[in-house]
């Protein structure tokens, strides 16, 4: 049987960011953190039992509220796989409030329940110390970038949109330990280059809270132990080459203008989603409810956690899914020209296929030419749920979907394009992981 616990919620609006925050406590019975407004606490808030609930067009949980002997209950809504209401306690004949959480889920149904599946992600519930190593460690690779690939760049994507490095291959240039531009003994040094694809979930997260959080790839600092124990603090940022790169492969909304933060764009959350998609699992979709408690983790939402008078008040602030001039001003993401387009050059990569069948031989085909050989995205739709019922639409044409907005709740909003483009990156990834030829690399 499921942890049958969740959290009850009040909502107020802060304004913040263009975001709605709502305050989260522990209902009686519920699994709240102990203590006053420190992280820690918090975190049993943030981590505790996480199932899917209906979220509106930004990501954020729709309330349901119930008045009961002149009571006011407001609880999240969990969802069943069909996107059905799970019932309440406060929905059933004969509610005990004194004996029973008004929010949790009937014993019943409690086997509906869905939990959110986070896989590689479950990192980003790691110290924000462990994402800045990480962190600095893909800008410390990125500044490693050289034009030497038989390419006029140093920077591009992969067909999935993953950032990938012309580097020096570990292991090339060097002899008895000299450095790689040093000649060897008869012969001068040969460097050998070749595409790196940034693939390391707790990188690619790092780089997804940059976009996130400050609009482009802004520097991060360290503490770090120097000599004789002193601590230093090192800062790893961008060289201005790796900006000249990354501005002429068409990445120069990553690059800071000024000290960061930056002003988020759609170019900045189409990256962000790919990121992500990176960092989770290769198999497993990426789903909404997974996207927003990540976005918890890394600090992407703000939230403050208070304790008033034995109440445990968690207030989260949502980033807000929004650009300007999208579709009832929403991020929104067009399969084909957004992403996934099969008459972008860097989208024909060397594979395994499938012709003639059923052997399989080496071919340089377009990732989105087809099946076989090409991924196929046609089911790699996110599920919508509103009110209790599922959207059937794909949010991933801005052309036909129905747009999100207070007086059309059946529509796309901006967190639901954001996943359906994570979701096909994430699923272009799994396809590349599978059938890429073997190489030697690292």
């Amino acid at each position: 049987m499921k942890s049958k616990s969740l959290w009850q919620a009040v909502v107020i609006a802060l304004g913040l960011a263009g975001a709605v925050s709502i305050n989260v406590y522990a209902a009686p019975g519920g699994n709240g953190g102990g203590g006053g407004g420190s992280a820690g606490t918090a975190a049993g808030a943030l981590y505790g039992d996480l199932y899917v609930i209906e979220r509106n067009g930004n990501g954020e949980p729709v309330l349901r509220t119930k008045t009961l002997s002149g009571v006011a209950y407001t609880c999240q809504q969990p969802l069943a796989a069909s996107c059905g209401f799970l019932p309440l306690n406060f929905d059933k004949d004969g509610f005990n409030p004194e004996l029973e959480d008004a929010c949790a889920v009937q014993d019943a149904s409690a086997d509906f329940l869905q939990e959110v599946k986070f896989g590689r992600e479950s990192v980003s519930r790691a110290p924000a110390t462990v994402i800045d190593k990480s962190y600095a460690e893909a800008l410390k690779t990125i500044n490693l970038a050289a034009v030497s690939c038989s390419d006029s760049r140093a920077i591009k994507l992969d067909p999935a949109g993953r950032i990938s490095l012309c580097i020096a291959q570990e292991g090339t240039g060097t002899s008895a330990g000299m450095p790689s531009n040093a000649p060897r003994i008869g012969q001068a040094a040969a460097v050998t280059y070749a595409w790196k694809t940034i693939d390391a979930p707790l990188e690619n997260l790092g780089l997804y809270r940059a976009a996130m959080t400050s609009g482009c790839f802004g520097p991060v600092s360290e503490e770090k132990v120097g000599e004789e124990g002193v601590r230093i603090i090192v800062t790893t940022a961008l060289s201005d080459v790796a900006k000249g790169y990354l501005n002429a492969s068409g990445l120069g909304h990553l690059v800071c203008s000024g000290l960061p933060p930056n002003p988020v764009t759609k170019a900045d959350m189409l990256s962000a989603a790919v990121f992500l998609a990176a960092g989770a699992d290769k198999s497993s979709p990426v789903t909404l409810d997974e996207i927003i408690n990540v976005n918890n983790y890394l600090g992407v939402n703000k939230w403050t956690y208070t304790t008033v008078r034995k109440v445990k008040t968690l207030t989260i602030s949502y980033f807000p899914f929004k650009v300007s001039g999208g579709p009832g001003g929403w991020f929104a993401y067009t399969r084909g020209s957004d992403a996934c387009n099969p008459g972008k050059a860097d989208n024909t990569v060397s594979l395994l296929t499938a012709i003639p069948w059923p052997t399989l031989v080496p071919g340089t085909v377009s990732v989105f030419g087809g099946t076989p050989p090409g991924v196929d995205l046609s089911d790699a739709a996110v599920t919508v749920c509103r009110a209790g019922s599922p959207l059937n639409a794909i949010c991933d044409d801005t052309a036909t979907n129905p747009v999100y907005s207070s007086n059309n709740i059946n529509g796309c909003g901006g967190a639901n394009w954001f996943a359906q483009a994570a979701e096909d990156a994430r699923k272009t990834i799994w396809y590349l992981h599978n059938w890429r030829l073997p190489v030697n690399d690292y």
